[in-house]
């Protein structure tokens, strides 16, 4: 075997062990090292043995070898046989070649204690020392004695004693130096296992330290990403206030760079005039604050922005600096200002109805008797008083029907119509009214389609440029602006109008002026009905309360931007149609009107009842009366073919009209029936459900009654 494979036989690991693992691996690799050159010595010494003598050393060598590869190659063996096994060996060959060879052989007791030291420890080094010392005695006093010892046969005792005496000393030193060593080497191990100990704990907290810092970095990482990225608008500050630090999302809602803003400071965010607390307070305070402010942005807009601002603190509770988080509400306070206006307009439109039902009769009743004393009148200034209380009355209805309106009570026939023909037909009269020094600006992009009636639009024109042209009256020159266009339901402007995202183009009226603007303290109230500021000349306030009525109506939107001294634009938005959707169309009306028959009339206002007979009996029917709907039922049942007519008033005590109809319809489904309301559109309260030839809207006059009364009865066939 080459000098390389020894070496690589010899080769300690290099890795950090204990004294007893040094110990082990040293044993094992020894006894292989013992097997190996003993086998090779082992040849020539027998073969000297077999020809010289003493034979026998041939037998002991070869039982050496064998025991020596018996403890190093028997698996299993522990540490401690395999060590006993090789040191007892290593005495008991010594003694037998020092007796059979003679001192040459005193070798093997030399490494006898030092295989001791070396792997049982110190102690069983000394008590091999001491062994040693007493069989080399036994030796001397053998010779001393004169007993025939083969090796030693010719050496004189004091020889032998000096002998002894030298080898014992040798052999201590030498067992003794093994034994330090080995003490030593066991230290060293120790202190480098502890060294290691100590550089692998090292490592592990560098590695955990520098995994720690990653998970740190990734963390911070994702912290940035989600901060840049997040919808909301977030700030940081210094512990003073002054913006460090501002995210993407508000660089876009500001329209600022981050450049732009080292001068920038939190508390100079405005707050809103409700919030008792103030920024700068909560900050110099070191607390937490949350609030609404208002924040301009390029372009001169304001955005209404709810805002937490939180501070942050190192690890000794300190304030380093303060975070904002913001989230643009704008779009929400509009919905909701615009929820609000709904919700009131609502509640007050059903009072406005409810008055103008009760208003209607009253007006229906003087107009129904100024008309039939104008026919029997034949003093001229009487006459012409009672056409001033007709004109009065009419006057009254048309207010009422601008409250119905309002109340979105009007029963308007709707078609698909074009807005900017109602325009044009305005136009003119809108010219004639209005001063030169106003100039009329139109421009009417689109003649698109939208669900209306004419009179719906043309009042909400004439209403709106009205106010416009007064708001510009005490002007010396002014523009009043009318224009048309398409837009699309995700302009900016109709984006957040629910009640739109269902078309695919929206048709826009824009209507504005040059005036003063509406001050701030006005905007929510100018649909409010009756509210004005033209008292000066005499304003209702009704018209931009029926304006808002109409366009709720429709199923548009109304949109109000204003501006204090640089004008006012009203814009309307409506659903396009299609050319060919089909809407509600009126009935066609009978051509034949007799003026003859038997005519029922039902009402339990005593006034009307009075004036609805006199004017029916006055042109030839016949006409009979009750005062409830039980008793019209009652006379009914008494003859259901005496009548060929019947009126009713729609809100009765007790029976209501649709409740009357539908009992006589059940008793006689061909009978005419005629529903008179002081609402605008009866079938809002039943009557859809019934069979009802025609409404009447109250307050009406004496030429409406006797036209609905003959297109009633034109249905029927008369013998």
């Amino acid at each position: 075997m080459g000098a390389r494979h020894l070496a690589a036989l010899l080769e300690f690991e290099q890795e950090p062990i204990g004294i007893d693992q040094w110990r082990e691996r040293l044993l094992s690799k020894l006894l292989f090292l013992i097997l190996l050159l003993g086998s090779i010595t082992a040849i020539p010494a027998m073969y000297f043995a077999i020809q010289r003598g003493p034979k026998l050393v041939t037998f002991v060598d070869a039982a050496a070898l064998a025991w020596i590869a018996f403890i190093a190659l028997k698996p299993g063996l522990s540490f401690k046989i395999r060590a006993y096994s090789l040191v007892t060996l290593n005495y008991v060959v010594g003694v037998w070649f020092l007796f059979a060879v003679g001192t040459v052989s005193q070798i093997y007791l030399l490494a006898f204690p030092i295989f001791c030291a070396l792997f049982l420890g110190l102690r069983p080094g000394l008590y091999a020392l001491a062994l040693n010392a007493i069989t080399l005695a036994g030796f001397g006093w053998l010779i001393n004695a004169n007993i025939y010892i083969t090796g030693l046969a010719t050496l004189p005792l004091m020889k032998w004693i000096i002998i002894a005496l030298n080898f014992t000393f040798i052999d201590s030193v030498l067992t003794i130096s093994a034994a330090i060593l080995l003490h030593r080497l066991q230290g060293s191990l120790e202190s480098q296992q502890l060294a290691a100990k100590a550089l692998e704990n090292k490592h592990r907290e560098l590695t955990d330290e520098i995994e720690g810092r990653k998970r740190a970095e990734e963390a911070t990482a994702r912290l940035v990403r989600a901060v840049e990225q997040a919808h909301e608008s977030i700030l940081m500050s210094d512990a003073e206030g002054k913006v460090v630090y501002l995210n993407r999302a508000f660089e876009a809602l500001s329209g600022a760079s981050r450049e732009s803003m080292p001068n920038f400071w939190l508390h100079q965010l405005r707050t809103s005039v409700s919030e008792p607390d103030s920024i700068a307070t909560a900050m110099r305070e070191r607390r937490e604050w949350s609030g609404s402010v208002t924040l301009g942005i390029a372009g001169g807009e304001e955005r209404e922005l709810e805002v937490t601002i939180s501070p942050t603190r190192n690890k000794s509770g300190e304030v380093t600096n303060f975070v904002a988080v913001m989230r643009d509400v704008t779009r929400e306070r509009q919905m909701e200002m615009s929820l609000r206006q709904t919700q009131k307009l609502e509640s007050v439109g059903i009072l406005a109805g409810g008055i103008a039902h009760d208003f209607n009769n009253i007006v229906g009743s003087i107009l129904g008797i100024a008309e039939m004393a104008q026919l029997e009148v034949e003093n001229t200034s009487l006459e012409d008083g009672m056409s001033s209380i007709v004109v009065a009355c009419k006057r009254a209805r048309d207010i009422v029907r601008q409250l119905m309106a309002f109340s979105k009570k009007s029963s308007f026939e709707r078609s698909a119509i074009s807005i900017k023909r109602s325009v044009e037909e305005v136009l003119p009269l809108l010219r004639a009214v209005i001063p030169s020094n106003i100039e009329i600006s139109t421009n009417l992009a689109t003649d698109a389609l939208v669900a209306a009636n004419p009179a719906e639009i043309q009042q909400i024109i004439m209403n709106l440029c009205m106010n416009a042209f007064q708001a510009m009256a005490k002007g010396r020159t002014g523009l009043l602006g009318i224009h048309l266009r398409l837009v699309e339901p995700n302009d900016r402007l109709w984006s957040s109008r629910s009640s739109l995202d269902a078309y695919s183009r929206l048709v826009c009226l824009e209507i504005s002026d040059t005036g003063p603007g509406i001050p701030p303290q006005d905007l929510e109230h100018i649909f409010d009905p009756f509210f004005t500021t033209k008292t000066d000349i005499g304003g209702t306030g009704l018209g931009l309360a029926s304006v808002h009525g109409i366009v709720t109506s429709l199923q548009g939107e109304i949109v109000v931007d204003t501006k204090v001294g640089a004008g006012t634009t009203f814009q309307i938005c409506f659903a396009e149609i299609d050319p060919g959707e089909q809407l509600n169309s009126p009935t066609p009306l009978s051509a034949h009107l007799p003026d003859e028959g038997r005519i029922l009339v039902v009402d339990d206002e005593q006034p009307l009842l009075m004036i609805s007979s006199r004017i029916l009996c006055d042109v030839g029917y016949d006409v009979e009366t009750a005062e409830s709907g039980e008793v019209a039922l009652q006379m009914f049942d008494a003859d259901p073919f005496r009548f060929d007519l019947i009126i009713t008033d729609l809100t009765m005590s007790g029976m209501s009209g649709t409740e009357l109809i539908r009992e006589l319809k059940k008793r006689r489904p061909d009978l005419p029936t005629i529903l008179a309301s002081g609402f605008a559109d009866p079938k809002a309260n039943e009557g859809s459900s019934l069979n009802v030839e025609s409404y009447l809207q109250k307050p009406y006059t004496r030429r409406e009654l006797l036209e609905m009364v003959r297109m009633g009865l034109g249905r029927k066939t008369f013998s």
